[in-house]
């Protein structure tokens, strides 16, 4: 969708066999759609408007997406340079009343698990939970 902004993006597996992503853009008026993507061909499966979103949500979306600074790509590359691993999902966050952040969650090459939060006004790490496979 030209114009869009990513709100959220989430690797699954839905079938159990075929990983897609399934994701949230907005449009600028701040309308959400859900689109799912195969992970594998990068092609849009299908796609839909967020039925239940308000003007008042509307505009809230906007402001948040506006309060960003940093892409989610490069949230994604600041989360990378600090732990080894693979993005499974990121998402815009703002639920604590903190600053707006993008969470990043990764697969480490080790095998565990980690997210990382990354202020979405400066890009510096503002939050980062580990967790290691059991046994190490």
């Amino acid at each position: 969708m030209p114009g869009s902004k990513l709100i959220d993006i989430d690797l699954r597996r839905p079938d159990g066999v075929r990983a897609q992503w399934d994701t949230r853009i907005a449009a600028a008026d701040g309308t959400a759609h859900v689109v799912y993507v195969d992970a594998v061909s990068g092609q849009v499966a299908r796609s839909r408007v967020e039925s239940d979103q308000d003007s008042g949500d509307k505009r809230e979306l906007v402001a948040l997406l506006n309060s960003t600074k940093i892409s989610p790509q490069v949230a994604a590359s600041t989360a990378t340079g600090r732990r080894k691993g693979t993005v499974s999902a990121i998402g815009l966050e703002n639920s604590d009343g903190g600053p707006v952040r993008w969470s990043v969650d990764l697969m480490m090459n080790d095998g565990g698990k980690a997210v990382l939060d990354i202020d979405s006004a400066t890009g510096s790490v503002v939050g980062e939970q580990v967790d290691l496979l059991s046994g190490r």
